[in-house]
């Protein structure tokens, strides 16, 4: 299984961050308003929780990869993946606790 790792202590303040299952979520539901924040000079991103390595669309490096590409298209300031397994995502102490302090990323 591919599951990348997030550091996100060097990581400045967002203004604005979409929290999405998959890559490939955050673009179809509010891409259009993560590029007009980019665009007004405001700092967004995308946290991914999985890779979603349990979709029949492509391998999970590919997605991710695809997802950093998709982030330069929309002008993002910064994109991560908390590689969760996909399809088991819980709300519990571990889950909470993987990937570091993903609230240091909210302003």
């Amino acid at each position: 299984m591919f599951y990348p790792t997030l550091d996100v202590t060097a990581v400045e303040p967002l203004d604005l961050l979409a929290v999405a299952a998959h890559p490939g979520d955050a673009e179809w539901f509010c891409g259009g308003v993560l590029a007009s924040a980019a665009a007004q000079g405001k700092r967004a991103g995308i946290l991914d929780l999985s890779t979603g390595d349990m979709s029949a669309r492509g391998i999970p490096q590919q997605r991710v990869a695809e997802a950093e590409q998709a982030a330069t298209v929309l002008g993002l300031a910064w994109r991560g993946n908390l590689g969760l397994p996909d399809g088991r995502l819980e709300n519990n102490i571990l889950a909470r606790m993987t990937g570091g302090d993903a609230s240091q990323l909210a302003a």
